[in-house]
C-alpha cells in the first residue's frame, strides 16, 4: 500500500515528507525523495536523488541515478546496490558488493562490512 503521511508534498520533481520514507521491493521511482530518515528494500530503480536528516539505508540491488546525502545520519549500501552519483553522510558503510560511480564523503568513518544485508529483509 501507499501510505502518504499528513503534510506531505507529492509532485513530479520530489516527494517530500517529514517522517520516515519506506520503498518496498522492486519499485521504480521517478523523482526525489525527502525525508526524516529512507529506507528502501531490495531491486529498487530510483531516478533522482535522496536526501535525509538522519539514516538512509539501501536495500540489495537497488540503483540509485543521483545522490545520497544525509545531513546528520549514516549511510548503509548493500550488497548489489548501485549508486550513480555522490554519497555522503555521516558514517558510510558499504557491502564489500556494493558499487559508488562518484564522490564518498563521511565526517565520521567510511568503512566496507561483509555483514551489510545481502538479501531482502
Amino acid at each position: 500500500p501507499l501510505v502518504v503521511p499528513r503534510s506531505a508534498h507529492v509532485s513530479d520533481d520530489a516527494w517530500r515528507v517529514s517522517t520516515p520514507a519506506v520503498v518496498g521491493d522492486g519499485c521504480r521511482i521517478h523523482g526525489n525523495l525527502r525525508a526524516r530518515d529512507i529506507t528502501l528494500g531490495a531491486d529498487n530503480n530510483v531516478f533522482g536523488s535522496l536526501r535525509a536528516r538522519e539514516d538512509i539505508d539501501i536495500g540489495p540491488g537497488t540503483r540509485i541515478h543521483g545522490d545520497v546525502t544525509t545531513r546528520d545520519g549514516d549511510v548503509t549500501v548493500a550488497a548489489g546496490a548501485t549508486i550513480l552519483g555522490d554519497l555522503s553522510g555521516r558514517d558510510v558503510t558499504l557491502a564489500p558488493e556494493a558499487e559508488v560511480d562518484g564522490a564518498i564523503r563521511a565526517r565520521g568513518e567510511t568503512r566496507v562490512d561483509s555483514t551489510v544485508r545481502r538479501d531482502p529483509e
